[in-house]
């Protein structure tokens, strides 16, 4: 028996965008990287740069996966900083605007929690998206 596996790649477009907003990550491009993100996730594309700029010197950015979904594309990131050990491993969703651009309509950290463990039950979905917020909220456990 054949298994036929299909090998995702990205328009040339989109590879510009996911370059682009990796660049501006690891150089902590505020502005660069807004400018690729939908209002819609606008404060987790925030949270994303503030835990971004706790790593750097950036030592790299890759993509380790990408998906697509219909019409929209799904590239996990990870950055590594300079420091042994710190990792940021990015979920993002892209969406082809009608100008023919490509925007973020989704980030999540998924570092910020672990894929194995249930969320709280009192959890809201903002919560288990992998926000500031909830970053906040753990540490703030974590300190008693």
């Amino acid at each position: 028996m054949t298994i036929k596996v299909k090998r995702t790649g990205l328009p040339p477009e989109l590879e510009a965008a996911v370059g682009a907003y990796a660049a501006a990550l690891a150089a902590g491009d505020e502005r660069g990287a807004a400018a690729l993100v939908d209002g819609r996730t606008a404060e987790a594309g925030r949270a994303v740069l503030v835990r971004a700029a706790s790593m750097r010197p950036a030592g790299c950015v890759e993509v380790i996966a990408r998906a697509r979904l219909g019409f929209q594309y799904i590239v996990k990131l990870r950055l590594m900083g300079a420091a042994a050990g710190a990792t940021m491993t990015l979920q993002c969703r892209w969406h082809r605007e009608d100008g023919g651009g490509w925007r973020l309509i989704e980030i999540e950290d998924t570092g910020l929690r672990s894929p194995w463990k249930k969320p709280e039950e009192n959890a809201t979905p903002k919560d288990v998206a992998g926000t500031a917020d909830a970053a906040k909220r753990g540490a703030e456990k974590a300190d008693g």
